[in-house]
């Protein structure tokens, strides 16, 4: 069913805007979510709290995919955005359809919230905002009007303006500010004459275990004189953590640790696993399987958390090299995002300072303003 209006004094379809609205609304939080799961938790969400629980799960529920739930978010809601602008029908009718397919991820991913009993709020929105962007999309199908005038604005808009905002907001407050002084308690760790590299790290987080081999490569590529430390902060949701860490520190003591931490962010983690793993490192596997039962072995484990809690915990893996920091770990970066610190640390150089979003937002904002108001005076001319 269609129905038409008068061109004089026709007013944008209110389903329309709305389905914008909301897809604007959640690619917002498709870039926070971003910075909660490349840049590591803790700048929107407590890394301890029912965001990084679904994050975890994320990556259990749908593996290698659930660590690109983020970008497949900010990709499907920008093109979500971008078919609503077209004068017309037909993309009116488009976006509806695909603000309605929306709807079923959307649906799935909160009844996984529910079943976990766990919500993260980012989360929550992204797909809350997405349930009405497909109701707004059954009520256009159901009542697409003939006339364009009452569609989509056009390509030419003042709806850009929102867009950058959605999409450099999250990373100016997540990203632009100065790297935070790295901590006196994790200097103190550092050796003079070297490049000092000090990882905290989970060993059943899937941003950790991606980060590992990556890291090490990126070491060996620098060719610097490297002194690493590893602090391990095991989560308390995750349930191999703490054993795996138990395994690591047993190693530890037999000067096997970096041995086994590549096995251990590379494989199982079962105590079956890190008896074959002592077994192949040469260690006495008797004396390895006590240690793994030692209250020792806890206190140290529970010594490395104390630690971490004392400077405060900002998102899993965290990398200090020098005076930088990493926080957080994307799948898909390779080697060459730590050889630079790196190098920059044996110059003896300081902290990042990152203004480049600020005077993006700024530039994009400015167009997204004045080329619409050169088109209207264009128009009226």
């Amino acid at each position: 069913m269609t129905y038409h209006s008068a061109v004089a004094g026709a007013r944008p379809h209110p389903a329309l805007i709305v389905i914008r609205a909301c897809a604007l609304l959640s690619l917002g939080f498709c870039v926070m979510t971003a910075i909660e799961y490349y840049g590591g938790g803790g700048t929107f969400c407590s890394e301890e709290g029912d965001c990084a629980q679904v994050r975890a799960a994320a990556a259990i529920y749908f593996g290698e995919l659930g660590l690109l739930l983020p970008a497949i978010g900010a990709l499907s809601f920008t093109t979500l955005f971008a078919l609503t602008l077209p004068k017309g029908r037909a993309f009116a009718r488009i976006a509806a359809v695909c603000a309605v397919i929306g709807m079923i991820p959307a649906a799935y991913l909160i009844y996984v919230q529910a079943a976990l009993g766990a919500w993260c709020w980012l989360c929550t929105v992204i797909d809350s905002s997405a349930l009405v962007a497909g109701a707004m999309g059954i009520w256009l199908l159901a009542r697409t009007p003939a006339d364009a005038a009452t569609l989509g604005p056009g390509f030419i808009t003042f709806w850009w303006a929102g867009f950058w905002i959605a999409v450099f907001a999250p990373l100016i407050y997540g990203t632009t500010m100065q790297d935070p002084p790295v901590p006196s308690e994790v200097t103190a760790l550092y050796e003079d004459g070297k490049v000092n590299v000090v990882e905290i790290a989970d060993f059943e987080c899937p941003y950790c275990r991606a980060m590992h081999p990556v890291l090490r490569e990126a070491i060996e590529q620098s060719g610097e004189d490297v002194h690493l430390v590893r602090i391990v902060y095991p989560l308390r949701f995750h349930v191999d953590a703490r054993p795996a860490s138990a395994a690591y520190f047993c190693a530890v003591n037999e000067d096997e640790g970096e041995a086994m931490a590549d096995l251990l962010f590379g494989g199982e983690l079962d105590r079956a696993t890190y008896l074959a793993h002592a077994r192949t490192l040469g260690l006495d596997a008797e004396a390895f399987e006590a240690c793994l039962d030692d209250p020792a072995t806890e206190a140290r484990i529970q010594q490395d958390l104390d630690a971490v809690d004392a400077f405060g915990m900002h998102g899993l893996p965290t990398v200090y090299i020098g005076q930088w920091t990493q926080r957080g770990f994307s799948p898909t970066w390779g080697p060459d995002v730590f050889v630079e610190p790196l190098h920059a640390a044996a110059r003896g150089e300081g902290r990042r300072i990152r203004y480049w979003p600020t005077g993006a937002l700024i530039v994009l904002l400015a167009l997204s303003i004045l080329v619409p108001l050169r088109a209207r005076r264009a128009k009226k001319a």
